[in-house]
């Protein structure tokens, strides 16, 4: 694939944490939580590396 484990592992976190953030309408912090991220900033830092946005703006987005 070209990508390291950690990378996949979070690609599949961050993936958890939008169907969270979509079906079950989570915070974006319940979101990091249950989807395996300790720390927030981490959690938000590792959204917008992967998809492009923070997930503030990505929950803004699928409220519309």
């Amino acid at each position: 694939m070209g990508e390291g484990l950690l990378d996949t592992i979070n690609k599949k976190r961050i993936d958890g944490s939008k169907q969270l953030m979509t079906e079950k309408r989570l915070a974006v912090n319940e979101a990091a939580e249950k989807s395996g991220f300790n720390d927030v900033g981490t959690f938000i830092r590792t959204f917008k590396k992967i998809e492009g946005i923070t997930p503030g703006k990505y929950k803004e987005i699928i409220d519309d």
